[in-house]
């Protein structure tokens, strides 16, 4: 439902969407571009950075990498001073 210029509630869309050239969703390919109408992978961002902000419990979010075993992760993170850090097991995949 739309209220004050936000939607709240699931957004069922058959197809695909495009929001001007910020923001395309293909329904075709299953991929979404940021930045760009015509995206090349899952997810491309184009002309800017990803962002990753929550901390929980000290723990920082990351991004996680799903090995070609298809069966093991690894977590890339960074500390407080700033450097890079990947787990050193092998992270729960979700």
């Amino acid at each position: 439902k739309w209220s004050n210029g936000w939607f709240s509630g699931n957004l069922d869309i058959s197809g695909n969407l495009t929001m001007g050239s910020l923001f395309r969703v293909n329904a075709g390919s299953n991929l979404v571009g940021i930045g760009t109408t015509s995206p090349k992978s899952a997810l491309e961002v184009s002309s800017g950075d990803v962002y990753v902000s929550k901390v929980t419990g000290g723990v920082s979010s990351g991004i996680i990498l799903r090995a070609p075993n298809g069966t093991t992760c690894s977590k890339i993170t960074i500390n407080n001073n700033g450097e890079l850090v990947t787990s050193t097991q092998p992270y729960s995949c979700p």
